[in-house]
C-alpha cells in the first residue's frame, strides 16, 4: 500500500507492506509490516497490527524525535521488530496508548525513549524485547533505550497458556509472558500483573543476582561482557506468599521469576531438576537419618 500521507479510518485489511510518508490511523489496519518515512499517529480506538516488523520515522535525523504517538485506547500489536527511527537516530514513542505482544509472538521494540504513559503489555506466551542488545554490525554503539517512570509494563495473566518457546523459554516449565530488558537502559517503569510463570529476562549478564527485595520492589545486577556491573531497580508488587528469585532461560540469560516463599512437597511428588538452575528442596530444619538428629537444611 504505497502512499505519501495516509489518513485511514474504518477497517483496512491490506496484508501487504505499508510504505508511506506519514500515517494517521483512526480505525483498524492489518498489514504484513512496512516502512513509514515520517511519524505514525494512532488516534483513540485505533488498532494497527503487523506481522513482520514495522519501521516508523525511518528518515529521522536526530535522536528523540517523536516517531510513534499512541492516543488513549489505541493499540499497536505485532511480531518482529518495531523500530522508532533508524540506526543513527533513535526515536521517541509516546502514549498513553498500548503496545502489545500477543501470545506466541515475540515483539522487539527499538527506540531511544518510551514516555507519555505508554502501556507495554505482554499476553501469556508472548515476549516483548525492550531495546536492541548488540551494536549495529558490531561497530556502531546504539542509543540506550530510556523507559521513564510514566510507563507501565503489564503481564496480562497466564491462565491455561502455552509457555514461552525458543531461546527465551524458561527452564521450569511455567506458562506466562516475558519482558526482555536488554543493554544498559535507563529503566524507571512500573511492572503490574507480575505472577508465577511470568519472567523478566536480562541477557548478557553473568553473576546475576536479586537483592533488596521488598513487597513493592527489588534490585537485580550482573556483569556485562565488558566487565562492567549493570544494575536495575524493578518496581513491581510481589504477590503474597512469593518472592523473586534468579535463574536462567533456555539460552542461559539471567531471569527473574517468582517462587513460593516456603516450599511444600506433596506425597508421591516427582522432583525435576534443570541444568544450571539451583532448586532448593527445603528450608529451615530437616531430620538426618539414621542418626535421627535435626540439622539445618541448605
Amino acid at each position: 500500500m504505497p502512499g505519501n500521507t495516509l489518513t485511514l479510518g474504518g477497517t483496512s485489511l491490506d496484508f501487504g507492506e505499508v510504505s508511506a510518508g506519514t500515517l494517521v490511523e483512526t480505525g483498524t489496519l492489518l498489514a504484513a509490516g512496512g516502512i513509514v518515512a515520517g511519524p505514525v499517529q494512532l488516534n483513540s480506538g485505533a488498532l494497527l497490527d503487523f506481522g513482520a516488523g514495522l519501521t516508523v520515522d525511518a528518515n529521522a535525523g536526530l535522536d528523540y524525535t517523536q516517531a510513534l504517538s499512541l492516543a488513549a485506547g489505541a493499540v499497536l500489536e505485532g511480531a518482529g521488530t518495531l523500530t522508532a527511527g533508524n540506526f543513527s537516530a533513535a526515536g521517541e514513542i509516546t502514549g498513553p496508548g498500548t503496545i502489545l505482544a500477543l501470545g506466541g509472538e515475540t515483539l522487539e521494540v527499538d527506540a531511544g525513549l518510551i514516555t507519555g504513559g505508554t502501556r507495554l503489555d505482554v499476553a501469556a506466551g508472548g515476549v516483548m524485547v525492550l531495546g536492541e542488545d548488540s551494536s549495529l554490525y558490531g561497530i556502531f554503539d546504539i542509543t540506550p533505550l530510556t523507559i521513564d517512570s510514566s510507563v507501565t509494563l503489564s503481564f496480562l495473566g497466564n491462565g491455561g497458556a502455552v509457555p514461552v518457546s525458543g531461546g527465551y523459554a524458561g527452564t521450569l516449565g511455567a506458562a506466562g509472558g516475558a519482558f526482555v530488558i536488554t543493554g544498559q537502559q535507563l529503566f524507571s517503569g512500573t511492572i503490574t500483573g507480575f505472577a508465577p510463570g511470568d519472567e523478566l529476562i536480562f541477557p548478557g549478564l553473568s553473576g546475576f543476582n536479586v537483592y533488596n527485595v521488598s513487597r513493592t520492589s527489588f534490585s537485580v545486577s550482573g556483569v556485562d561482557g565488558s566487565g562492567d556491573t549493570q544494575s536495575y531497580t524493578i518496581f513491581a508488587a510481589i504477590p503474597s506468599g512469593y518472592v523473586p528469585a534468579a535463574g536462567v532461560d533456555a539460552e542461559g540469560d539471567g531471569v527473574i521469576y517468582l517462587r513460593p516463599q516456603a516450599p511444600s512437597v506433596s506425597s508421591g511428588a516427582v522432583l525435576g531438576a534443570s541444568a544450571g538452575v539451583a532448586q532448593p528442596l527445603c528450608r529451615g530444619w530437616t531430620w538426618s537419618w539414621p542418626a535421627r538428629r535435626r540439622r539445618a537444611c541448605r
